[in-house]
């Protein structure tokens, strides 16, 4: 691929690295797009958007669950090795525990 150095007016570069941001290309991919539909005479079509934070919120939400049930089984875990712990004391044997994990950082139901 050849590269090329260009010239531009300031307010036009800022505008071109708007739009590529807005549709999360890079400046390059940007001119040659519209280079591309400029010298084809066809209107240059802005790509489709990537997700917004709004298509985030189901697969947000199933993630929280999987991680409370996580967090729930490290809970049954560590309870049961705290037993043991306590039960293999008097003969000597040290068996470390883990810690609790804590609440969720995130709000609603936990485990």
């Amino acid at each position: 691929m050849a590269k090329m150095s260009i010239s531009l007016p300031d307010e036009l570069k800022a505008r071109l690295q708007a739009y590529a941001q807005e549709h999360s290309l890079s400046d390059s991919e940007t001119v040659q797009q519209a280079l591309e539909a400029f010298l084809d005479g066809s209107p240059v079509e802005p790509p489709t958007p990537p997700p917004g934070p709004s298509d985030w919120a189901a697969p947000i939400a199933q993630i929280q669950k999987y991680v409370a049930a996580l967090a729930a089984n490290h809970e049954q875990v560590r309870s049961a090795m705290q037993l043991i712990s306590q039960m293999s004391a008097p003969q000597g044997v040290y068996i470390p525990c883990p810690p609790p994990v804590g609440p969720p950082p995130w709000p609603g139901p936990g485990f």
